[in-house]
C-alpha cells in the first residue's frame, strides 16, 4: 500500500480518532446535576492497569414548595465488571427493586461515553443503547 495514501486517509477522517487510550482518561471524580441538584457522582481509579470505582446516585423528589430536593441517603454502589473500549466505559451496578428496599433485582447496565478531556455522557444501556437528549452530562471535578 502506498504510504501517502495512508496519511491521506487519516487526514480525511479525523472524527474516527479515539480520545481515550486505556483507562487513564476516565480516572477521576465525575459529577452530574439534574434539576440544579446533585444527580450522580462517579469515582474511577486505575491500579496496575485494572479499572475500578464507585457510583453514587442521589434520589430527588419535588417538595411541597415545588422545587426539587435530594432526599434521603445517597445510594453508593461499586462498579461491577468495568470495561474500557476506546471512548466508552461500560459497567453494571447492583439494583434494588425499590428505593430503600434491600431486595435486589437484575443489575443495571451503564455506558459512559468520553466526549472530551473533562466531559462524558452517562447512559442507561437498557432501552437506550444510543444517544438520548436526556443523557446526563458528567464533568470531571477539578
Amino acid at each position: 500500500m502506498n504510504p501517502g495514501l495512508i496519511i491521506a486517509l487519516l487526514i480525511s477522517f479525523p472524527s474516527l480518532t479515539t480520545i481515550a487510550k486505556g483507562a487513564a482518561p476516565f480516572v477521576g471524580t465525575w459529577e452530574a446535576k439534574l434539576n440544579d441538584q446533585p444527580a450522580v457522582e462517579l469515582t474511577i481509579e486505575e491500579t496496575s492497569g485494572k479499572i475500578s470505582g464507585v457510583i453514587t446516585f442521589f434520589f430527588q423528589r419535588r417538595g411541597a414548595d415545588g422545587k426539587w430536593h435530594v432526599e434521603g441517603k445517597p445510594s453508593k454502589e461499586p462498579l461491577i465488571a468495568p470495561k474500557v473500549e476506546g471512548n466508552f466505559l461500560t459497567f453494571e451496578v447492583l439494583h434494588h427493586k425499590r428505593h430503600g428496599d434491600p431486595e435486589l433485582g437484575p443489575n443495571k447496565k451503564f455506558r459512559m461515553e468520553l466526549t472530551g478531556k473533562d466531559e462524558m455522557f452517562f447512559r442507561n444501556v437498557e432501552g437506550q443503547p444510543k444517544e438520548d437528549p436526556n443523557d446526563l452530562k458528567l464533568t470531571r471535578r477539578k
